[in-house]
């Protein structure tokens, strides 16, 4: 979809808030320019990226948030993790990691002890359905997060383009 359109069609919904996300939106080479004319036209901007790309060519603005993804070992992606976005974030920012077991939960805390974020941290069970388990690990363990479901899939499923 091109620029323009996604403009048209924010403008078209009316919501001052707007979530750029879906599939990793840093690698597409225009999604700067989408951030910034977004930004430019009084949007409050969630950036939601999968942690792999660069987050420092984003302009430093107030109503740009960014939400970054510390991939665990069950997703696969951990060797993907660019460890530098963790350093540029501020305490309006966010980083979530999505848990898919205990392994995960070990290594996410292991992360947060060792880099310890400026910003909150949410830790999200896959599917974003069962919460138990994992609100009992942080509970435990006495963590500083924020436990949540994956609400775009409880609301949209896979559905692409909402």
């Amino acid at each position: 979809m091109r620029l323009d359109a996604i403009l048209a069609r924010v403008r078209e919904l009316g919501s001052r808030r707007v979530c750029v996300t879906g599939g990793e939106p840093l690698a597409h080479r225009q999604c700067r320019a989408l951030v910034e004319r977004l930004l430019a036209a009084g949007h409050r901007v969630v950036l939601e990226t999968s942690g792999a790309f660069s987050v420092t060519e984003l302009p430093d603005h107030e109503d740009l948030c960014l939400s970054v993804d510390v991939k665990c070992p069950g997703s696969g992606m951990q060797d993907r993790n660019l460890w530098s976005n963790l350093e540029v974030l501020r305490a309006k920012d966010q980083m979530k990691f999505v848990i898919v077991n205990r392994a995960d939960y070990e290594y996410a805390k292991k992360v947060l002890a060792e880099r310890r974020p400026a910003c909150p941290v949410i830790l999200q069970p896959e599917g974003g359905r069962d919460l138990q388990a994992l609100a009992a690990w942080v509970l435990e363990d006495r963590l500083d997060v924020r436990v949540l479901p994956q609400l775009h899939k409880m609301i949209w499923g896979d559905r692409k383009g909402v």
